[in-house]
């Protein structure tokens, strides 16, 4: 199946609990957090720059996105135990 015709299924709902599955098993936890999916995600899951870690897809903040190592370990920490509403 391309991914095309995934994304059309995740899209509309018709996935069924085996192609869910499937699919879970497919895509990285970047990509299943792009889609709506809460996974657990680290370090490795956020795109890295000079030292700077992205974080704008999980907080919404003012400026570019990026933060330092320290501040990324401590986000990942609030959202990996469930905060969803950020200060």
């Amino acid at each position: 199946m391309t991914s095309t015709s995934w994304l059309n299924m995740v899209y509309t709902k018709s996935l069924n609990k085996k192609d869910m599955k499937e699919l879970m098993s497919k895509l990285s936890n970047r990509e299943l957090f792009l889609l709506g999916f809460n996974p657990t995600l680290t370090k490795s899951d956020l795109t890295e720059e000079d030292g700077m870690y992205y974080v704008g897809h999980i907080v919404d903040m003012d400026g570019d996105g990026y933060v330092d190592e320290e501040t990324a370990e401590l986000i990942l920490l609030e959202y990996n135990n469930g905060v969803t509403e950020w200060l």
